[in-house]
C-alpha cells in the first residue's frame, strides 16, 4: 500500500495552472517539523519540505481557500521521478499526489472564503451574549435529580 499522510504548513501562496485538457493542477510545498531533545536536553528541530500536487476540483478549492502559513493535513500517495539534467547528472524528485486534504489545526483562514489579499481588516464579530440564568422548569424533560431516580 502506498499511503502517506502529512500535517504541516503551506510554504507559499498556492497557485494553479490549467492543463491543455482543462484540468486544474496545483503544486505546493508543505513544511513538517520534527522536534526532539538531545542527550544534553537541548531542544532540536528539523524541518522537512514536501512537494504536493493536487488535481481538479480539489486543486481549485485548495487555491481558493488556503494561504501561505496555513496548517493542512494531506493524504495521498508518494511518487518518484528521475531524469538526467543538462550536465548529464541523474536527478530524482519525490512528490505526494494528493487524494484528500483538510485544514490543519490553527489554520487562520478556516471558514473564510477569500484570499488574504482580498479580505478586509474588520475584527471578528463579538460572541453572542451568554444566556440568562434558567431554572429546572426550563428543561423540557424530566431530568433525574440523583442516582436513585435513574434506577441505579
Amino acid at each position: 500500500m502506498n499511503l502517506i499522510i502529512i500535517a504541516g504548513r503551506v510554504g507559499s501562496a498556492p497557485e494553479s495552472k490549467v492543463t491543455r485538457n482543462g484540468s486544474t493542477v496545483c503544486n505546493v510545498g508543505v513544511a513538517t517539523n520534527y522536534v526532539w531533545y538531545d542527550k544534553d536536553k537541548n531542544k532540536q528541530e528539523e524541518t522537512d519540505w514536501h512537494r504536493a500536487t493536487l488535481f481538479g476540483k480539489s486543486a481549485e478549492t485548495f487555491v481558493k481557500f488556503v494561504n501561505k502559513g496555513d496548517g493542512v493535513v494531506i493524504t495521498g500517495r508518494m511518487t518518484y521521478r528521475s531524469w538526467d539534467d543538462q550536465d548529464g547528472n541523474k536527478r530524482t524528485s519525490a512528490e505526494i499526489m494528493v487524494d484528500k486534504w483538510e485544514f490543519g489545526q490553527s489554520s487562520v483562514n478556516r471558514g473564510n472564503n477569500q484570499r488574504n489579499d482580498q479580505r478586509n481588516d474588520r475584527p471578528p464579530a463579538p460572541p453572542p451574549p451568554a444566556p440568562a440564568s434558567f431554572s429546572d422548569d426550563d428543561i423540557p424533560f424530566d431530568f433525574p435529580r440523583n442516582a436513585l431516580d435513574m434506577g441505579v
